[in-house]
């Protein structure tokens, strides 16, 4: 059995490698004439970016129990080669972005938050290519930036595939409905890509105000939102506001210090669409969620943080998160967490110039269940470094009859590392 996973694993490269031959090598000719060809004079930039992610993981036996998981074991293996290109012509900028990446799994079925979120729905154009995808491993290639930006005068416009974030970005986001991240995700190099038009211009003397228009196939998938960022006695606010994913909502994201305490939040109100979700929690035809954090340096290169999440689309009972997940912010992918209210707990600590490490921690305060995921991160220098973290679950196990009676109970425990290197 040991030699079939290690069999498995080299067949996963080879698949990755194979890959990237056919339709990277093509992109990679491109970029190559564009390096070093004269384009009307200008200079063109361009370099690689690689990570390594694998993983183990141990899921509970209650899952196999009532036939959820294959194996109570699985090992994860990702390979995710990035080669961008970028160049100035006058008042404008293009940049260029194409990944290869490769996915394999000891067994099919349940993965955790290991697995890269590259794949947005929130796109006009296809833009990639698949090589091979079976029940345990994958590789494609995919284009994830593909944009020109300029000025005008006071204005700036920015057009094409791009990554977008919004609101303060912390561990637990609420306002990054366009391509967010899991909670805790390893690989945050890089945001998926979407295809949008931006257009902004400075607001007052620290501010700024700017569109966003995101057309999708389907269409009704389309957002057009409203985005206002000011500082005010050294706070960050961010406005935003407008439609996405065929849903209203207006949120505020905060970021600032008070008396060396880091102060920060967000707070959304979306429309509910009754067609596509259950209203589990909150009141009316609109869903509130909302997250206020401290964060405070407690001893030297020593950094604490505590966070509060109560969020409407959730539920208070254990027995129904299975159910949530079938609702349309979770079925979407901009929604992860099934309950109602969470505490959110955050340790850094810098043991050297080179090595630093991390705790980040989720309590699900209705049930009690908890995940935490230490991460020792290690400088190798010549812009790369490597990463050691793990998953710890705690929580009740599923009952004799499969009921769900904590989030956290049915969540992998495992480890894993992922290593990164930059040219």
């Amino acid at each position: 059995m040991q030699m079939n996973v290690h069999e498995k694993a080299r067949r996963s490269i080879r698949c990755f490698v194979s890959g990237k031959l056919r339709s990277g090598a093509g992109l990679c000719a491109v970029l190559f004439l564009f390096t070093l060809s004269p384009v009307s004079g200008r200079e063109w930039q361009s370099g690689l970016a690689v990570r390594q992610i694998s993983q183990w993981l141990g899921w509970s036996e209650s899952l196999g129990n009532i036939g959820a998981i294959s194996s109570d074991r699985t090992q994860t293996f990702q390979e995710l080669a990035r080669i961008w290109a970028k160049s100035a012509f006058g008042e404008a900028r293009f940049q260029f972005e194409v990944e290869n990446r490769c996915n394999w799994k000891s067994s099919a079925g349940k993965t955790g938050w290991d697995e890269s979120q590259s794949e947005s729905q929130l796109r006009w154009w296809s833009l990639d290519r698949s090589h091979t995808r079976q029940q345990r491993e994958e590789a494609s290639s995919e284009i994830e930036r593909l944009d020109v930006s300029w000025r005008s005068g006071s204005w700036s416009f920015d057009v094409g595939r791009q990554p977008i974030s919004l609101g303060t970005s912390h561990y637990v986001d609420i306002l990054d409905v366009l391509a967010p991240f899991h909670p805790g995700y390893m690989d945050s190099s890089y945001k998926p890509g979407i295809d949008a038009l931006r257009f902004r211009r400075g607001s007052g003397t620290a501010g700024e105000c700017e569109v966003i228009a995101v057309p999708t196939q389907p269409w009704q998938n389309r957002a057009l939102l409203g985005r206002w960022r000011e500082n005010v006695r050294g706070f960050d606010f961010e406005l935003v506001g407008g439609e996405f994913r065929d849903r209203g909502f207006i949120g505020l994201g905060y970021d600032g210090e008070i008396r060396k305490t880091t102060c920060w939040g967000e707070i959304a109100s979306f429309q509910r669409k009754p067609s596509k979700e259950v209203q589990r929690s909150g009141g009316g035809d609109q869903a509130l969620s909302w997250i206020a954090g401290l964060e405070r340096e407690v001893h030297h290169h020593l950094r604490m943080g505590v966070a509060y999440l109560s969020q409407d689309f959730g539920t208070s009972k254990a027995s129904l998160l299975p159910a949530v997940a079938t609702d349309a912010p979770y079925a979407e992918g901009w929604t992860f967490l099934s309950g109602s209210r969470y505490a959110v707990i955050t340790t850094k600590k810098e043991f050297t110039p080179l090595i630093r490490g991390d705790i980040n921690g989720l309590v699900n305060l209705n049930d009690g269940s908890k995940l935490w995921q230490p991460v020792v991160t290690v400088s190798l220098g010549n812009n790369s470094d490597i990463a050691f973290f793990g998953w710890i679950s705690n929580g009740q196990n599923l009952s004799m009859h499969g009921v769900t009676r904590s989030e956290f109970g049915v969540f992998p425990s495992g480890g894993g590392f992922i290593l990164r290197w930059f040219r």
